[in-house]
This record gives C-alpha cells, sequence and structure tokens, in this order.
C-alpha cells in the first residue's frame, strides 16, 4: 500500500489488536516486528475539562527499533513522501531516520527534544483550554530556542 509502518509489537492481545487494526485500515504491516515485551501503552487521566491529570506509559517495545533496524528500512523511508516519527523512539534510533531522509532529500518533521510534547485531546476540549495548550507549547518552543511568530488569520473573502 502507500502507507507503511515500522514498528515492534508484542506479542499480547493488545499487539494482536494493533496489527489486525492496522492491515484493516490497508497499512502495509509487512515492516512490523514483534517482540518478548508489551505492546506500548499509554493511558491518560484527564479531568472534565479535557486536561491531563496523570498519566503512565509501558513504552518499552520502542526500544527495539534500534539506529540498525531503521537502517534496514532505508530504503522505504527514502522512498517516502513523509516520514512520521513516534517520539517514544530513542535519539538515536530518530537521529537514523532524520538522516535518511535529509541525505535523500526527503521531508521529516520531527520532536528530538523530550520536554516539547504535543497532546491532542478531541473536540471536547474548550476554546480556552486549547489557547492554553498552544501558549504552553510557544513558551516550550522559546525555551528551546526556537524563534516562534505567531500569524493572523487571514481575513475571510466571504461577504456576510
Amino acid at each position: 500500500g502507500d502507507v507503511s509502518l515500522i514498528t515492534a509489537l508484542g506479542q499480547d492481545h493488545q499487539g494482536t489488536v494493533v496489527l489486525e487494526a492496522t492491515r484493516n485500515a490497508g497499512v502495509d504491516t509487512a515492516r512490523i516486528s514483534t517482540t518478548a515485551l508489551a505492546t506500548g501503552t499509554y493511558l491518560a487521566i484527564l479531568n472534565p475539562d479535557g486536561e491531563l491529570v496523570t498519566a503512565m506509559s509501558d513504552m518499552r517495545a520502542a526500544d527495539e527499533i534500534t539506529p540498525q533496524v531503521i537502517a534496514t528500512h532505508a530504503a522505504a523511508i527514502s522512498a517516502a513522501k513523509l516520514v512520521v516519527a513516534d517520539c517514544n523512539l530513542s535519539l538515536a534510533a530518530l537521529e537514523a531516520i532524520a538522516a535518511i531522509a535529509h541525505r535523500l532529500c526527503r521531508l521529516i518533521w520531527k520532536i528530538l527534544h523530550e520536554r516539547v510534547r504535543y497532546e491532542e485531546r478531541g473536540p471536547a476540549v474548550s476554546a480556552e483550554a486549547k489557547k492554553v495548550r498552544a501558549r504552553k507549547m510557544i513558551r516550550e518552543l522559546r525555551t528551546l530556542g526556537y524563534h516562534v511568530e505567531l500569524l493572523s488569520p487571514a481575513p475571510s473573502s466571504n461577504p456576510a
């Protein structure tokens, strides 16, 4: 297919469910490997406003995706029009992905610093909560040395 997934799934019920759902969505699963570790999981507890209260995760399976594993899939990565990387991967694995994508003039979006996170919480989030999150993300990006400039939305061309 046009979409391919490189990951490691546990030999557990969650891994089976993820693999089946991914295949059913038309994603090429030939690059998915299995591991004795549990399939990566993330549990978040949100308050009624959709703000994170606490969370826990077990993402050890992501450690199975090493720079060597990435190198075995270099042809697929270099042929991709877009590469999306899970930032639970090690910095070394992310750097390997970036090197392959950059060297072959491909676009890759990456976030390499652990302090920067993007969390999409869905349509139930209030407009004010979105503004608070945006301000926090901008502040964090600026502390990392990024220049962030807010653009005004384009005026509507639709007459009222």
